[in-house]
């Protein structure tokens, strides 16, 4: 049986791109890269089709770096306090302008519990086996992560 809360997020994101068409909000929020013996943490959300990284948005007097420990804590059950900010991205994809603030982290365990109501799937990918029906914002993260080291 599908999740009560998983119907919900997958009935309101029409609603969203809609908001974000007309308002074209100034958005911020966060993408995470984790990763464990060279392999990435990739997922797949309820309300979008395509292979992602954890993240979601920076809450009100919240600082990003929180943001990519309780998205991750949230999504994929991952409570990594060693966050290191690589670096950010605009977008303007959805019709917001939003700053993606991005962050790496290196877990000792391959271990991680998805949220069933928001996470559909999740997977440790190397670099070259991340899916081609992945979003942009991988592409993004992965650049910014070469730059850093």
């Amino acid at each position: 049986m599908i999740p009560l809360k998983r119907l919900l997020y997958t009935f309101i994101q029409p609603f969203r791109k809609l908001y974000w068409f007309m308002v074209r909000p100034h958005t911020l929020g966060v993408k995470c890269l984790i990763e464990h013996e060279g392999k990435f943490l990739c997922i797949r959300n309820s309300y979008y089709p395509y292979w992602t990284l954890p993240g979601g948005g920076v809450g009100k007097n919240e600082l990003p770096k929180q943001t990519a420990r309780r998205e991750t804590l949230e999504e994929v059950g991952i409570d990594a306090a060693d966050w290191k900010e690589i670096g950010e991205y605009q977008s303007r994809r959805e019709h917001k302008k939003d700053v993606v603030h991005c962050f790496y982290v290196e877990v000792e365990s391959p271990e991680f519990q998805i949220d069933n109501d928001e996470v559909i799937e999740a997977r440790w990918f190397s670099e070259d086996e991340i899916p081609e029906n992945r979003s942009f914002a991988v592409e993004e993260v992965l650049a910014l992560y070469e730059g850093s080291r």
